[in-house]
């Protein structure tokens, strides 16, 4: 009966795989009882059986939230969600449970009664499976609800089997609110780096530049390109060179042909710093 729930607390830990799945580990401790006494059945009143366990499980599911991508929007950023998702998984649980067999007569217990008196059945595997919403209270916190059903390979989590219906195993469900910390954000800026590997988390960037923005695609980040919006090479600081002289053009006062640094891009024969067309003694012979 649903007035018989007991308290049932539980620990999860997910990792994300992408936006939408996850899978987690989780911990979760159960109690669990059940009584003819309060039931309508005719046939269970006359039986009058009760009983109450507590089981321990241990499991690990896949969780796949459809929505959650909404959570970074395609301009960057973050957004509070309310946010559906699914999950199931397989657990090991480990139970014990005490079991009240009504009133066994004269003649003692019956062969069924006593046959589910000797079983023990513990541990389980279980397969659980369910789903629930969580609401974002902030980029880090998150409630929820979830409901999820159990399916165990065995009928003796009541301890109520030859004597009942031996050809059915036991399910449980547990359900109720979540709270969930959310360690770190995912993808702040959307370009596909882990913000915990990102070196600009907040602005989208490439590959080659460790998530940093590259504006002119010439393989410099902007942070250390000088000309982030003109295409160069590393060695002209990330700036447009038309003569190749590793002299950027808005430095260089020779752009059409090579030259040295010391002669700001021009010419520079003797390489004493001056510029050719300056210099009386190009050739250095005094």
């Amino acid at each position: 009966e649903f007035s018989e729930y007991q308290f049932a607390p539980g620990l999860r830990y997910s990792i994300p795989l992408s936006y939408t799945w996850q899978v987690r580990a989780g911990l979760q401790y159960a109690q669990y009882e059940g009584n003819d006494a309060i039931s309508n059945d005719a046939a269970r009143l006359r039986r009058d059986f009760s009983f109450d366990g507590s089981l321990f499980e241990g499991s690990a599911q896949v969780v796949w939230e459809p929505f959650a991508k909404r959570r970074y929007p395609s301009n960057g950023g973050y957004k509070n969600i309310i946010s559906p998702y699914l999950f199931g998984g397989v657990g090991l649980g480990f139970f014990s449970r005490t079991t009240r067999y009504g009133i066994p007569g004269v003649d003692g217990f019956p062969n069924n009664i006593q046959q589910d008196i000797d079983a023990d059945e513990s541990p389980t595997l279980t397969l659980p499976f369910g789903g629930g919403v969580r609401v974002d209270v902030s980029k880090s916190l998150s409630i929820g609800l979830e409901m999820g059903i159990r399916k165990t390979f065995t009928d003796q989590l009541d301890g109520v089997s030859n004597s009942g219906k031996p050809d059915t195993d036991d399910w449980f469900a547990v359900g109720g609110v979540t709270i969930s910390y959310r360690w770190s954000v995912p993808d702040f800026d959307r370009d596909g780096f882990l913000d915990d590997v990102d070196a600009c988390p907040e602005r989208a960037g490439v590959d080659y530049a460790g998530g940093c923005p590259d504006s002119d695609g010439d393989g410099l980040a902007d942070d250390v390109d000088t000309c982030p919006y003109q295409a160069g090479k590393a060695s002209s600081q990330g700036c447009p060179d038309k003569d190749y002289d590793n002299v950027p053009d808005f430095l260089d006062e020779c752009p059409n042909y090579p030259g040295s640094a010391s002669a700001k891009g021009c010419l520079d024969t003797d390489g004493d710093g001056l510029k050719d067309r300056l210099d009386l003694d190009t050739d250095n012979d005094g």
